[in-house]
């Protein structure tokens, strides 16, 4: 192998390394992306220091097991949909969505 050769070799090496490198860095940032969504989607479920999905469905359900009318249950349907649909719309739209 001439020096040449082995120059070109080195070259070729250090440029396939530099594109590795850019795509994991590139990865990194996705990944920040998807655990910082699913932190969101989750404090969405469970709350964080406020009620979340789960307790309010919880209390919305022990309500509905409490009352005989036709009407309150579907207004208490309508206003899980509601908070479903609007907590929901808060995760994707109002912080960026999925990327």
């Amino acid at each position: 192998m001439t020096d040449k050769e082995r120059d070109d070799a080195i070259k070729d090496l250090k440029d396939g390394l530099s594109d590795v490198n850019g795509t994991l860095v590139s990865i990194n940032e996705q990944l920040k992306t998807v655990f910082n969504e699913l932190r969101d989607i989750k404090n969405t479920l469970h709350g964080n220091g406020r009620q979340g999905l789960v307790e309010r469905v919880t209390t919305l359900e022990v309500a509905d097991n409490t009352k005989d009318s036709t009407i309150g249950k579907i207004v208490e349907w309508g206003a899980i949909i509601l908070a479903a649909g609007l907590s929901l719309f808060n995760t994707f739209f109002r912080h960026g969505g999925t990327q």
